[in-house]
C-alpha cells in the first residue's frame, strides 16, 4: 500500500487544476474574512444571487462569459493584476464573491432543471415532416 503522494503527482494535479485551486483559495480567504468582519450578509447575497440567476439566466450568463473571455484574452501580467484585485475584494468585501457564487449557482440550477424533473421530456418533441402534396391532388 502506498502512503501519501509523490511530488510529481502533486505537481501534475496543480497543473491540471489551476483554476479550481485558485478559486478555492479565493473563496477560502473570502470565507475567513467574512467570519471575522461580516455577519450574515453573505448568506443573503448568495440567496439573492441564486434567485437572480434563476430569473435572469441568459443576461447574467452572457455577462459572466464576456467578462471571463475578456480576462482570458489579456496578457499574463494583466491577468495577474485581475487575480490580485479578486483577492483584495475577497479580503475587503467578501459578500461580493458570495453574490457571484449565488448567481452562478442559480444559472446552473436553471440549466439543469430538465435533468432534475423526471417528468420533463428528455428531448424536445419532433416536428412532423411536411406532407408531399402534388398539384391538383386533394386529400
Amino acid at each position: 500500500m502506498k502512503e501519501g503522494f509523490t511530488m510529481q503527482e502533486i505537481e501534475q494535479f496543480g497543473k491540471t487544476h489551476k483554476m479550481s485551486i485558485l478559486l478555492s483559495a479565493v473563496f477560502l480567504v473570502s470565507a475567513i474574512c467574512n467570519m471575522l468582519f461580516w455577519d450574515s450578509l453573505s448568506i443573503w447575497l448568495v440567496a439573492l444571487g441564486a434567485i437572480g440567476g434563476l430569473c435572469f439566466p441568459d443576461p447574467i450568463a452572457r455577462f459572466l462569459t464576456r467578462t471571463a473571455s475578456f480576462i482570458g484574452k489579456q496578457e499574463r501580467t494583466v491577468r495577474l493584476i485581475f487575480a490580485g484585485v479578486a483577492i483584495a475584494v475577497a479580503i475587503v468585501f467578501p459578500p461580493l464573491h458570495f453574490l457571484t457564487a449565488g448567481l452562478i449557482a442559480g444559472i446552473a440550477l436553471k440549466a439543469n432543471m430538465g435533468q432534475l424533473n423526471p417528468k420533463a421530456p428528455a428531448e424536445p418533441p419532433m416536428k412532423r415532416p411536411p406532407e408531399d402534396k402534388q398539384d391538383g391532388e386533394n386529400k
